[in-house]
């Protein structure tokens, strides 16, 4: 910018932001060893001064940066000393069970893979050694993730189970994809809307893994419409489950419910608290360390 003290350099659309939130700011450089050297120098001195030009950040702005490792970033290569010489770093592993409870929330075909993913954890990530694999499909829970949006939406388009194969393949790689299919075809799994119309005629089964991906259906089914019956109906499954001796299994299901329906206006109607007092039992410790529930 000229003007008649000279020439000034103009802040980025970002840090124009970031000075009119008047909040607390994060400043994220995202896949920072993809940039080459000279870029990696440009931003030296707004890591470690804060300065952009001739622009100050404010001392609430903090700045993080991510990069993968080097085999798997995307053209990216290590740091240059003086950039990794202004940085904390943290390694950052895959929390299997935070992304457990992050598929709860998506779709009936991601419970599913979160169910698959409970009995394989490897499955979750897996990155090819082989370098000449690393440009082919590979599990990771970006992949995962892709499968089950596909899946759902293949459903929703009427396609054929068949496409699914070649989805599942395209985005895990076909060996993980079978194996995938393999399992969900053996657990005979359930119309989630069919248990939760009739709750009482269901039949645990025997296998941990099939009670599990069943109970997260329906607590996703569940929470998708949640009415006063609806809610009722799947603490039923859960309360069956826990007295057939699959209580620890069914505990990852009951607290995304009990959260939800605690927004409910009928959560406090005196036959919703009748009705679930009892079937709370075989949980209450659990609830009690989750801080649902007073000690």
């Amino acid at each position: 910018v000229v003007g008649i003290d000279g020439v000034t350099f103009a802040p980025p659309s970002f840090a124009k932001r970031i000075l009119e939130n008047r909040q607390p700011t994060l400043l994220f450089f995202d896949e920072i060893s993809t940039a080459p050297p000279a870029c990696q120098a440009g931003v030296l001195r707004i890591i470690n001064e804060r300065w952009i030009g001739d622009t100050k950040l404010p001392d609430t702005c903090r700045i993080v940066a991510a990069m993968n490792p080097q085999h798997t970033s995307a053209g990216g290569g290590e740091l240059t000393a003086p950039l990794a010489n202004r940085l904390c770093h943290l390694p950052w592993t895959v929390d299997k069970e935070a992304w457990v409870r992050w598929g709860f929330q998506r779709s009936q075909p991601h419970v599913t893979m979160v169910g698959f993913i409970r009995t394989k954890a490897q499955a979750l990530l897996a990155v090819p050694k082989n370098e000449n694999e690393l440009g082919n499909p590979w599990p990771s829970p970006r992949t995962w993730d892709m499968a089950g949006r596909l899946i759902e939406s293949n459903r929703a388009l009427g396609g054929s189970t068949d496409n699914e194969i070649f989805l599942v393949g395209g985005c895990v790689g076909s060996g993980f994809a079978m194996e995938y299919l393999n399992w969900r075809s053996k657990q005979d799994l359930p119309d989630p809307e069919i248990l939760l119309a009739k709750p009482d005629a269901w039949k645990v089964p025997e296998r941990g893994d099939t009670v599990f991906t069943i109970l997260a259906s329906i607590t996703t089914a569940a929470m998708s419409n949640l009415t006063k019956d609806r809610y009722l109906a799947a603490w039923t499954l859960y309360y069956k489950a826990a007295t057939a001796g699959k209580k620890d299994t069914a505990a990852s299901s009951i607290l995304p419910l009990l959260r939800a329906g605690g927004t409910k206006s009928w959560i406090g109607d005196a036959d919703v608290q009748k009705a679930t007092k009892k079937m709370l039992e075989p949980f209450i410790e659990l609830l009690t360390q989750a801080g649902l529930m007073p000690k």
